[in-house]
């Protein structure tokens, strides 16, 4: 199985809230017992959208909790 790294940047939350206003929020990976937000989901976090964005949780997809 691939792992897989959750990814948030600010730039992108930011834009995306700018485009499609209130019915954007950022998606929800479970982190140590605690929702951290993520904004995009990568296999390699050196490819990431947006030069901001940070790792908050890795490991395979299929083992992750998280909400889209």
């Amino acid at each position: 199985m691939s792992k897989v790294y959750f990814m948030f940047s600010s730039q992108q939350a930011n834009l995306r809230k700018e485009v499609e206003g209130f019915k954007y929020t950022p998606g929800k990976v479970l982190v140590n017992g605690k929702y951290k937000q993520y904004t995009e989901i990568v296999s390699d976090p050196d490819k990431a959208t947006y030069p901001d964005a940070i790792v908050v949780a890795s490991g395979e997809k299929s083992r992750m909790i998280y909400r889209k």
